[in-house]
């Protein structure tokens, strides 16, 4: 046959087969199967009743999508096993490059224990960003889902906070046992408790960025920006009666300030050095130094704890916003609906 020959053939079968045409319905109809072909278990399906399906707008889809975010990571160890061995590795690092530290009392040490501190709150909080891509690759399915009303938005952003929640002190814990044993500081206790705290808020940033950039790669660069914001304006490079007029204000805007001044005042509040030479003959002499002799340290940990579920209400709004009003409802088939749908009612 000729092309011509062809086309006319497929032209006439479209007019027939194509959706809502009289031969559409038998198309797309299962095929038939014998009294032979059916299977012991499609046998004892027949002879059972209904199950009566819901989707849920309530926050009862809160355990499921606990359920398989952990089955995830069991299934996919990756995830989690690749930052373990990064926080690891820079935390031994650390002990090795600073080992014994608390010991110390020169001048030197003052220098090495402030940029530790630093270190530990800039780059151990800049890492979070690891956590995006595995959140934008999944959005994909949450827009299915969210989109056929299988769950409320909300419960996604609740479930997936919820789930940061024993990562952040698995990588907390790791860092706080090798570098507080390694380093020899003071109370490893608080170490541990303002290092989980401070990856909450970042992992919760970390998430409300990647519901509004629509490649990971882009909020990957977002988040490093944002991080190097709070890292310039934290008080350690300059101290915070030196800000510009302008500027003083973003020092209590970044939560690495509250994170860093009490890794400060938990390591130097109760240090006396015997450099003769030094400038700094006690820890408050530091910390006063860097004005942050007056600091609570409960009332840092309450900032960054605060911090971090109201980034958690801002991803709440993200996703209302982005749900209802960007992305609209689903009809499938162009409002037309599905021909073997139409089948079934008419054969039965």
């Amino acid at each position: 046959r000729s092309v011509d020959e062809w086309a006319q053939s497929y032209q006439d079968w479209q007019k027939t087969h194509q959706l809502g045409g009289p031969e559409s319905s038998a198309f797309f109809a299962p095929p038939k199967r014998g009294a032979k072909d059916r299977t012991t278990s499609m046998v004892a399906a027949t002879k059972k009743g209904a199950i009566d399906t819901k989707r849920s707008n309530s926050f009862v889809a809160v355990g499921p999508l606990l359920y398989r975010y952990f089955l995830n990571l069991w299934f996919n160890p990756g995830i989690l096993g690749t930052r373990i061995a990064m926080y690891s590795m820079l935390a031994l690092m650390v002990g090795g490059l600073f080992h014994e530290l608390g010991d110390r009392t020169d001048y030197e040490s003052i220098i090495s224990r402030t940029a530790v501190l630093f270190y530990c709150v800039a780059f151990f909080i800049f890492m979070s960003v690891a956590v995006l891509p595995f959140t934008v690759m999944e959005r994909g399915i949450v827009d299915k889902e969210v989109l056929n009303g299988y769950y409320h938005p909300i419960a996604y952003q609740v479930a997936q906070g919820l789930a940061t929640i024993p990562a952040a002190g698995v990588l907390a814990g790791l860092t706080s046992v090798i570098v507080v044993l390694l380093l020899k500081l003071n109370d490893g206790w608080w170490y541990f408790l303002n290092m989980f705290l401070a990856l909450c808020t970042s992992e919760a940033l970390a998430q409300m960025v990647s519901h509004v950039v629509p490649h990971f790669v882009i909020g990957m660069a977002g988040i490093a920006g944002l991080f190097g914001f709070f890292m310039l304006f934290m008080g350690f490079m300059v101290i915070p009666s030196d800000f510009p007029d302008g500027l003083k204000w973003t020092y209590h805007i970044a939560f690495h300030t509250y994170s860093w001044r009490t890794f400060m005042v938990t390591e130097f509040q109760s240090l006396k050095f015997d450099d003769p030479m030094s400038p700094f003959q006690t820890g408050h002499d530091v910390l006063k130094f860097y004005e942050i002799e007056d600091v609570n340290r409960w009332n840092d940990m309450i900032v960054l704890a605060c911090y971090a579920v109201g980034i958690h209400l801002v991803s709440f709004a993200v996703l209302v916003i982005r749900y209802s009003y960007f992305k609209g409802k689903i009809t499938s088939l162009n409002g037309k609906k599905h021909p073997e749908r139409e089948f079934e009612k008419g054969s039965s």
